[in-house]
């Protein structure tokens, strides 16, 4: 029996016990009381033509439904278990899936626990950020656009599979949407061209219905009124250009753990061992050939550059998509590496391990300092709610610091800030600021979406 069992069980625990300690913030105040007054559908209709084009997609139930039951575990433990889900799909589309039980609840506990640390540096925003949740869920529609049509056969079943997972997964951010349609190109090229496989019908069916989704997004009455005080003079200039792909280049690095870089090493190295044992003859061949087998790394990079317009969109919560596209790479270039080596049966399980225990011990030090942190916020709730009808000021007393995992923009000295009136507004208060002296440190990102 494998050892890694008892900790991959161990780390499955954990990850479904984070979401008990997570609480409302930021956003999710102003968004809580439209939701529960107009209902999820008449809000992600209004949403759409007032904000944003992705409120038709499946992220908007995943990160309003725990605001509509006004329960604040519901959307993070929605985004863990899509994050399972997403593991399960990612190996079973690399072709990685154990057929044995115990075997593949390692292999998904250990791919969760290495994206929940790929992640860790914007998982406040994307997995226990209830208004952040639906990030995830793009993911888990991308990889199953991905893995539909690698599996793809002209069969009545794949016909009316497609419409829902290819129209879904259109309705992404579009920045990954239009890497997914890169990735989609170089394997039906490839396929076609190398491996003269004659299918151009699952390639143009998926676009039928990823194309008019992303078209129904970005053409949304919500977002042209949203693109309305932005500037458009973000790339009139080299200049300019050169200190928005310097402020990228910033974000990419401050974004990214260990493990991400790794990956990137590992998929590189894969990719440069495939090319070289691949025997094709032809410049043109040898490149489409090349772009293939970079084909994940490819789509990180238009994940990551389709900001260069407006850096500033490049928040930690749309790296995401960069992550999960160098993870792809990564995991296909490892597959090749240990594919030849005689000692993987000892290299898995060993890396396997190692990525648990560190899960483990990062994870359980930030379930301590939140429920820590949960303890002085629900003291602050229960005292805010008792305030009701009153202009309300907290001193530092009242200010609460999270864990790492749980960072959110807390209340502003300005009463009339965004945040300070959204919650004013679910507390019932006339207003309320947070008076606070403290040394301020560098600001984690604003939690807004």
């Amino acid at each position: 029996m494998n050892k890694n069992i008892v900790l991959a069980l161990a780390a499955l625990v954990i990850l479904l016990i984070q979401p008990f300690f997570t609480w409302f913030t930021a956003d999710d105040y102003c968004l809580m009381g439209k939701v529960q007054a107009d209902g999820l559908v008449s809000n992600m209709l209004h949403e759409y033509l007032t904000w944003d084009g992705r409120s038709i997609s499946l992220t908007y139930p995943v990160c309003r439904f725990g605001l509509w039951l006004g329960k604040y575990w519901v959307g993070p433990m929605m985004g863990t278990l899509l994050l399972l889900l997403l593991s399960g799909m990612m190996l079973r589309a690399l072709d990685l899936k154990s057929n044995n039980k115990i075997s593949t609840t390692i292999q998904t506990m250990s791919l969760a626990a290495a994206l929940w640390l790929a992640f860790f540096n914007f998982s406040s925003q994307t997995l226990y950020w209830t208004t952040g949740v639906g990030y995830v869920m793009d993911l888990v529609m991308l990889m199953g656009a991905l893995w539909l049509h690698k599996v793809w056969k002209p069969t009545f079943k794949c016909y009316m599979l497609g419409i829902p997972v290819y129209f879904y997964a259109g309705t992404c951010s579009p920045n990954g949407v239009l890497a997914l349609l890169v990735i989609l190109m170089l394997e039906q090229l490839y396929q076609q061209i190398i491996k003269k496989e004659k299918n151009w019908m699952r390639f143009g069916y998926a676009l039928s219905f990823i194309v008019p989704a992303l078209l129904v997004v970005i053409l949304s009455p919500g977002n042209a009124r949203r693109m309305t005080g932005m500037s458009s003079e973000n790339l009139t200039h080299i200049w300019t250009i050169y200190f928005n792909i310097k402020w990228l280049c910033m974000n990419l690095w401050k974004y990214n753990t260990l493990i991400v870089w790794g990956m990137l090493a590992v998929g590189l190295l894969g990719a440069l061992k495939q090319y070289f044992e691949i025997e094709i003859k032809g410049v043109l061949v040898k490149l489409l050939a090349a772009f293939y087998m970079q084909r994940y790394l490819i789509g990180a990079f238009i994940a990551f550059i389709f900001f260069l317009a407006n850096p500033a969109l490049h928040a930690p919560r749309t790296n995401i998509q960069v992550v999960f596209f160098i993870f792809m790479y990564g995991l296909t270039g490892g597959k090749e590496l240990l594919g030849s080596t005689k000692n993987n049966e000892k290299v898995i399980p060993f890396l396997q391990g190692s990525v648990l225990i560190v899960f483990c011990a990062l994870a359980s030090s930030q379930v301590f300092d939140a429920r820590l942190s949960k303890t002085q916020l629900a003291q602050r709730d229960t005292k805010l709610r008792s305030l009701h009808g009153t202009d309300v000021v907290l001193t530092e007393a009242d200010f609460v610091r999270p864990p790492y995992t749980r960072c959110f923009e807390d209340l502003a000295t300005d009463s009339s800030y965004w945040l300070n009136k959204c919650v004013a507004d679910h507390y019932g208060l006339k207003s309320i600021k947070l008076i606070d002296t403290r040394k301020k440190s560098v600001n984690y990102g604003q939690m807004a979406e």
